[in-house]
């Protein structure tokens, strides 16, 4: 009998890889279970895709009754779960954003939040800092430089992308304070010799670089691009994912957000599923507002949960996105394996 690595060697297109060779069978909450019974604490959850953890109840129960019913209709016919989960969505954001769209991943909502800066500023570069990852579909991958793989023999990519250097004080061997001022320097450079900032629609970082090395951005870096942002009228936007290396606690990311205090120019961008991962203090036990082992079930005792977090989270919000189209938390592979 031919083992299940070599079939998937058989199969499987390379473009997708697997970090372990374990022959899972199972999952339940934060646990996989393997061939032989053995049980693993799973800390990737699907590399955040299945931020619930395996199996939710609730959500499980959810995509069972959906399934039993109608699964994909398109722009073909009206139905209601499309309306309803739009409604139950505009109920929790932030003031000012009146209708939503369902995407089918990150890299889909980063395109999107590009076009969307481009159409409103009538302007077309986009500043991107070097080690980011915003996905790897072929306008995505235009401004993820967190690995040179990604882009190898797909050039030319989207144009107008210029690249300027992030913060990475370790790895440069400087000071905190040396590696703002030598990046923020590099910056002005970018705006004397590459692109006038008047033709520059809106730059893209993130607060903690995942891919690039997990590296936090300072708040006195964000604050003085923020101030550049300003200056030449452009938008600045803060991922709030939390999958590598994101910003664990929503107290964190609202801290920085008020020391910056600019939220016409540096504001949050919620993704329904990641955001919800606040609530349960990954990585940032101090922030929790509901116990790791929660029922699902206890909608009071989530409502409240939730709209402590969104109320506070809400002046800040300048972008919304559900990351699957059909309410489920699914997926497979990783940023690394799947460009999603």
């Amino acid at each position: 009998m031919i083992d299940l690595a070599t079939r998937l060697h058989n199969t499987i297109a390379p473009v997708i890889s697997f970090e372990h060779e374990i022959e899972i069978v199972d999952g339940q909450g934060t646990w996989i279970t393997d061939v032989d019974g053995t049980r693993y604490l799973d800390f990737a959850c699907g590399i955040a895709v299945n931020n619930l953890g395996h199996r939710p109840p609730t959500v499980e129960a959810a995509a069972k009754d959906q399934l039993s019913k109608l699964w994909h209709a398109g722009g073909s016919f009206l139905y209601d779960s499309l309306v309803t989960a739009g409604e139950n969505i505009l109920e929790v954001a932030p003031d000012g954003i009146e209708k939503v769209l369902f995407m089918n991943s990150g890299a889909e909502s980063v395109e999107a939040a590009v076009k969307l800066a481009k159409k409103t500023t009538g302007r077309q570069g986009v500043i991107v800092f070097r080690g980011g990852f915003h996905g790897r579909t072929m306008g995505s991958v235009s401004y993820t430089t967190s690995r040179v793989k990604y882009r190898q023999g797909y050039h030319p990519v989207v144009p107008s992308v210029f690249i300027t250097p992030y913060p990475h004080p370790y790895r440069w061997g400087m000071s905190q304070e040396q590696a703002n001022a030598y990046a923020l320097n590099e910056l002005r450079l970018t705006f004397k010799h590459v692109i006038t900032p008047e033709e520059v629609a809106a730059f893209l970082i993130e607060p903690v670089q995942g891919e690039g090395g997990y590296y936090p951005a300072s708040r006195e870096f964000l604050s003085a691009i923020r101030d550049i942002a300003d200056e030449h009228g452009e938008r600045l936007a803060a991922e709030g994912e939390i999958c590598w290396g994101g910003m664990h606690s929503w107290k964190e990311m609202i801290n920085l957000l008020e020391t910056v205090d600019q939220p016409e120019t540096l504001g949050f961008q919620a993704d329904l599923a990641h955001t919800l991962l606040y609530l349960l203090g990954y990585n940032a036990p101090e922030s929790t507002l509901l116990p790791q082992d929660f029922d699902w079930s206890n909608e009071e005792e989530f409502a409240v949960a939730y709209k402590k977090m969104t109320a506070s989270l809400r002046p800040w919000t300048i972008d919304f996105h559900v990351a699957q189209n059909d309410g489920e938390v699914h997926g497979a592979g990783d940023h690394d394996k799947t460009g999603k």
